[in-house]
């Protein structure tokens, strides 16, 4: 399972991230405490519209590169729980500890913010007519590439 980034503005900017990925990402914008912690939850449900605002979404790109960007070196991943490790990711399925399946990194979290920025994350640009329209009449998942 994937998120779906698209950046309003620009709809040709698509970003792919991972489910593991995520929830980790989502956890971080909580414990950043910038936007009210209903519109977080939120962020959990896929396809059905949530999203940010173009004013919510650079705040969250702005917190994530002064607080946690800033401090997170390139060996570390940030699990579910907000901590740090430089334990790399096994792959390993952990059904006795869930938490453990969740993190995300530096890589990841340095969203493509120009052209020919790649990250760990899956990029695509996808031409209008053969983009799956699953969010038709729904709002952007987020209003701005943060």
């Amino acid at each position: 399972m994937a998120v779906i980034l698209c950046a309003v503005a620009d709809e040709e900017k698509i970003l792919f991230i991972n489910f593991w990925h995520w929830r980790a990402i989502v956890e971080v914008v909580r414990r950043l405490g910038i936007i009210p912690e209903d519109r977080v939850q939120a962020l959990h449900d896929q396809y059905c519209g949530n999203g940010l605002t173009k004013e919510e979404a650079a705040k969250v790109a702005t917190a994530i590169r002064a607080q946690l960007l800033s401090t997170l070196s390139d060996k570390e991943r940030v699990l579910l729980d907000g901590s740090r490790t430089t334990d790399p990711d096994d792959g390993a399925m952990h059904y006795e500890d869930p938490a453990k399946n969740y993190g995300t990194n530096a890589a990841v979290l340095r969203f493509p913010s120009k052209p020919g920025h790649h990250s760990e994350a899956n990029h695509a640009t996808i031409p209008k007519q053969t983009r799956p329209r699953f969010r038709a009449n729904r709002p952007p998942l987020f209003d701005g590439v943060v």
